[in-house]
Parts: C-alpha cells; sequence; structure tokens
C-alpha cells in the first residue's frame, strides 16, 4: 500500500475480510438507510445494488485506514480516492459512477438526520462523475437472437418458452414479469395484452402493453397446460420463479447457445426491432415500456458499440 493514495490491492481488499468491516454504530446506520430505500418503495435491484456498494466502500476503508468504516469518521478526500480504488480495479465507470451516487445519497441521508457533519455530504456530491461515452442499450445481433431462440424451442418447457417470448415480444422488465398473474393476460385469436399493475410498475404507472401473435401462441399453450386462471404466472416447483430464477431460466439457454444476454436483452431486442418496422415510432415504445421521459426512449437512436466497430474497421489513411 501506498500511504496517503488509497492504493490498494486486492490481496488486501481480501484480507478485510478476516476483521470487521465497519463499527457496530455503521451497521445500525446502513440497515436504516437501506430500509428507508425499501419502505419509500425503491426497486430490490436498487437496494441490493447499494448494499453492495456499501460493502465495497467499508472493505477499502477498513483496509487503508486499518479501522472498521465509519462514515462519520470518513473526511471529504476519501471519497475521491474511493473513486481512484474503483477505476485500478477496471470497474466500468457505470459501476463507478453507481457507486458515487450511492455514497452521495447516503452521506446526504445521514447529514440531514444529523449523524454526520454537512460539509462531507457536500464534498462527496462534489465527487466528478466517471465520464461515459452515450451508446446505446446492448441487443443482440440477428444471427445471434436466432440462435438463442433455437435453442428456447429445441430445449425449453412450455413454461420457460412463455416466459422467453413474453419477454421478448413485449419488452417487460424483470421485475414486471416476475410479478405477473394469469389475470393480467388477455388472450384471444386476433389480439392479446398484458397489465402491468401500477403498485409494482416502475414509476408506478400502469400500462398495458400488445402481445403480438406469436406470442400469444405459446402464452396460450403454456396457460393450456397450467389449467388455473389465477396465481402468479411464473411458477417453479417450489413455489414463484422470481427474478433470479427468471435470470437462471434465460442464462440456460443463452449459455447453450453461446450469447451474451441477460433479461433486460430482450427488452432492448424488442425496442430495437419496434423502431426499426415502425419507422422510429419514439412514442409509442416509450408507452409500451413504460417510460415518463422520452429522452430515455431516445437511448435506442443512438449509435451501438458493434456499430461503431464495423464503421471503423475499414478506414485507411494511406
Amino acid at each position: 500500500m501506498v500511504v496517503g493514495t488509497g492504493h490498494i490491492t486486492k490481496s488486501q481488499v481480501t484480507q478485510a475480510h478476516c476483521g470487521a468491516l465497519a463499527t457496530p454504530g455503521e451497521a445500525a446506520r446502513v440497515r436504516r438507510f437501506l430500509g428507508g430505500l425499501r419502505a419509500q418503495g425503491r426497486r430490490p435491484a436498487t437496494v441490493g445494488a447499494y448494499e453492495s456498494d456499501w460493502r465495497k466502500l467499508a472493505r477499502w476503508s477498513r483496509v487503508v485506514n486499518g479501522e472498521p468504516f465509519d462514515l462519520s469518521r470518513m473526511v471529504g478526500r476519501e471519497a475521491a480516492e474511493f473513486r481512484s480504488h474503483c477505476l485500478r480495479l477496471g470497474q466500468a465507470p457505470a459501476t463507478v459512477n453507481r457507486a458515487l451516487i450511492f455514497l452521495a445519497e447516503y452521506a446526504r441521508w445521514a447529514a440531514e438526520a444529523g449523524e454526520v457533519m454537512p460539509l462531507l455530504a457536500e464534498e462527496v456530491r462534489k465527487v466528478p462523475r466517471v465520464p461515459q461515452q452515450p451508446l446505446a442499450p446492448r441487443g443482440l445481433a440477428r444471427q445471434e437472437l436466432r440462435r438463442f431462440l433455437k435453442e428456447v424451442d429445441l430445449r425449453a418447457g412450455a413454461r420457460d418458452r412463455a416466459l422467453i417470448y413474453l419477454l421478448l415480444y413485449t419488452g417487460l422488465r424483470l421485475g414486471e414479469a416476475a410479478r405477473l398473474r394469469v389475470e393480467d393476460i388477455t388472450l384471444s385469436p386476433r389480439r392479446g395484452s398484458v397489465r402491468v399493475r401500477s403498485e409494482w410498475a416502475k414509476g408506478g404507472k400502469e400500462r398495458v402493453v400488445p402481445i403480438p401473435a406469436a406470442a400469444r401462441r405459446i402464452l396460450a399453450e403454456y396457460l393450456g397446460i397450467r389449467g388455473d386462471g389465477s396465481g402468479l404466472l411464473l411458477r417453479g416447483q417450489r413455489g414463484p420463479l422470481g427474478r433470479n430464477g427468471i435470470a437462471r431460466v434465460i442464462g440456460k439457454y443463452a449459455r447453450a447457445a453461446g450469447v451474451r444476454l441477460s433479461p433486460h436483452t430482450l427488452r432492448h431486442c424488442f425496442s430495437y426491432r419496434y423502431l426499426e418496422q415502425t419507422a422510429n415510432d419514439l412514442v409509442g415504445l416509450a408507452a409500451i415500456l413504460g417510460h415518463s421521459n422520452l429522452n430515455t426512449t431516445m437511448g435506442y437512436t443512438r449509435k451501438r458499440m458493434e456499430d461503431l466497430e464495423a464503421a471503423v474497421e475499414e478506414l485507411e489513411f494511406t
């Protein structure tokens, strides 16, 4: 370790597990903070990410300061040192920025509660974010998507096929799909829709999303096999499939197809295909995806990394 720089090695981070990461007071403080976020209705994924960011901060502080982490003993310059530490570990700009957002929100909350000095919250807020190139979300190339769907069609049972086709053809978020009930699905030979309820939709706005014919057929097959007309749509042998269960299902077929794919990638694939086939109908896409700000939807009109790579591949200066 180089004293005064906040630089630590990966082995030193691992050694931090041997001692207490934080003081009892700090452990209680972060539990109150995370509990407050849950009570406000913040998404479980956000709360979980913030808890992970806190552990990362506490491990780093435990090593560089030689004592259990306590936010009330943190000084402003350490926020910039923590940022540099994350960058040295090779973490993506988005990951580093999320940790900085967590720290700023945590410090502000603690300052308002009178548990840390307001100056700390102000200095943390001023730490600059890592610049990010504004690229479009990553979807799948057509051949990759075909390969993935082929594995699904060859290997998957009725439930898994219904899950994957529903996500791909409606653009639902992972959390929205996990909470869907059979009663939220309406199907007929000529039309179909899924109701995204306001109590668990991001932003708290209810919406109705149309289901195209290709997905209607597969959903109808699954519902016919289930034989009941109520309850959570996606269930496993031990109960609700849940967010993690959905991710595992999709990961299984993605590995079989040899593609990198997450549940959110299917949402991106839907969005790109919708824009291709509707002459860039951003307003319609925003309504389907549940975006309250059209600027969010416009991200799909930016260049993707693979587009940029293809554009520069044949450049010559001779």
